[in-house]
This record gives C-alpha cells, structure tokens and sequence, in this order.
C-alpha cells in the first residue's frame, strides 16, 4: 500500500501558526507534531499515533479524504511496529544518543531535586535557630519582669507565663479590661471593684494590666508618665502633666474625673503636719544680771571703823 502524504506544514504555515502555537493550543507535544509533519506514521504505536493524527488535522481543517487514507495506512502498516528499542549497533545511533539525553536529564532532575532538598534543610534549621533566639531574648526578659513584680509586690495579681498565651480566658468578653503603658517613672494606686487595690511604681516602657467587672478607682503621683487604655481605647489626659490625680473612676460607660487634683492643703492630715513645722516656738526670755550700784555710805562707815580713835 502507498503511503499517503498529509501536507500537516503546508496548511500551518497557511494559518500562520508557528509549532509552539500549534503544541499550546492543542496539547500536543512539539516532537511528535515534527512527526506528522514528516508524515512518519510510525513514530508511535498506531492507537496513540492515530489519535494525534485526527486531532491535528481536525485543528487544521485537513479534508477528511486525506485523513481517513492515513488512518487505514497507520492500521494495516503498524502492526508490525513497535516503540523503538535502544540499541548500541550503527544503525541504532540516533537511539545512543537520545538514551544518552534521557540519562543526562535524570541526572540533571537529581540533581536538583538534591538541591531543592538541600535547601529545605537548611531554611528549617535557619528558621529553628530564629526561633530559638527569639525564645531566649524576648520570653525571658517578660519573665523577669513578672519575677521582678512578684518580688516587690506580693499580693499584685500577676499573670502568669502559661496565662499570658491565651488572654481570651483571663479577660472575659463583659469585663471591663484597663490597660496601663508608663512612659514616666509614676506611682500608681488602682482600686478593681472596691475589693482589691494595688499600688505601683511604674517605670518606663512597663506596661500592666486590669480586668474589673464594674469600675476602677485610679490615684496617679505623676499625670502624663502613663497612658491608659480602656477596652482597647486610649483615654484622655485626667489633668495637668506632672500633677497628682486622685479619683479618677473609669465605668465601662464614662470616666469621671475629681473635681479638682490632689493637692498638699487638700489633705487634712498632711496639712496638720506642715503647720506643726511651721509654727514657730515662742523664743525664751535670758536673765540679766541687775546692776550693782555702789553705796557711798557703806565705804565712808568702812573707812571710820578703820580710823583708830
């Protein structure tokens, strides 16, 4: 039987479609379209070979006459072929050479799987090493903070390493939660509810806090040095910077500010104390010795008795 010839180039060329358009649009790989072109029929198994033949010629608009001639030649003449086999002999040269490719791609694919591999390795352990340095600053020196403010206070509700991971379970969704960030040496005074209370020397870039169901009653020595934050929300200066503030009351609606700051004649007890220091005591009188004025007579009668009669 003749082998009929599919002019696949002639009609590609027509349509001005390069190989690699051909091989995006129809998925077909570019060696194997360089086969159909060539009208060499048996590259591949006739059940593969006829499938891409029909979906080449189906995309290129090839009459079916043409097509159908070439399917019958592909079943009568292919059963005797098969895939081609890799051999060394003279004749199997062009095979060598594309068995020597395929080996030499493995190699390459190894290759870099190996470095790909590699890498994993690496960037696991650089990211350990991150985590380990983080862990190691940073956790411990928010411990010695907490130690620190267990050692000067010891009824100061301190929350601890385990509790800080999950703050959802330690301020409730309808508790009132203040938050205190020191930017100024301060002493603070907190009243949670009227049931418990804690004073504080707060010191720089220390930060602290609260959870109260109803209110908190502040006094604060140094107004400016820390800045609160209720539920999230930063509140208002209470007063003069560098004055001393007592009073405040924060409610989850409102926060109410004494009617005047604190100050050393608004403090009864404090205000005896300074007018004991500064009455002055009455000065004691000094004894002065009273002049002694001579008697004129006492020395005549003196120099008379002295006289022999």
């Amino acid at each position: 039987m003749e082998k009929p010839y599919i002019p696949f180039k002639e009609y590609r060329q027509n349509l001005n479609l390069t190989i690699e358009n051909v091989c995006d649009r129809t998925k077909i790989r570019t060696h194997i379209l360089l086969a159909l072109e060539e009208n060499d029929f048996g590259f591949l198994p006739p059940v593969y070979m006829i499938g891409f033949l029909k979906t080449y010629a189906q995309f290129l608009k090839i009459p079916n006459n043409l097509v159908n001639d070439a399917i019958e030649y592909i079943k009568k003449t292919g059963k005797k072929e098969e895939l081609p086999v890799y051999s060394t002999s003279p004749s199997g040269l062009d095979d060598s050479k594309k068995n020597t490719q395929h080996s030499e791609t493995i190699k390459l694919l190894n290759k870099n799987q190996s470095t790909l591999i590699n890498y994993l390795i690496y960037s696991a352990i650089g990211l350990a090493l991150i985590a380990l340095i983080y862990f190691t600053f940073f956790s411990s020196g928010g411990n010695e903070s907490i130690v620190n403010d267990k050692l000067k206070i010891p009824d100061t509700a301190v929350i601890g390493n385990t509790n800080r991971v999950n703050l959802s379970k330690i301020f409730e969704g309808d508790s009132l939660v203040l938050e205190a960030r020191c930017i100024e040496k301060t002493w603070l005074r907190i009243i949670i509810d009227g049931k418990s209370s804690e004073e504080i020397d707060m010191m720089p870039e220390m930060v602290k806090r609260w959870s109260a169901a109803e209110y908190f009653v502040l006094t604060i020595g140094n107004e400016g040095g820390v800045i609160f934050t209720k539920d999230g929300q930063q509140l208002p200066p209470f007063g003069t910077k560098g004055s001393v503030i007592r009073n405040v009351r924060i409610t989850r609606e409102k926060v109410d500010v004494s009617s005047s700051p604190w100050s050393v004649l608004g403090d009864t007890s404090l205000k005896k104390r300074l007018k004991k220091t500064e009455e002055k005591p009455e000065p004691i009188p000094l004894l002065e010795p009273s002049p002694v004025i001579p008697s004129f007579k006492s020395i005549e009668e003196e120099e008379k008795k002295k006289k022999p009669n």
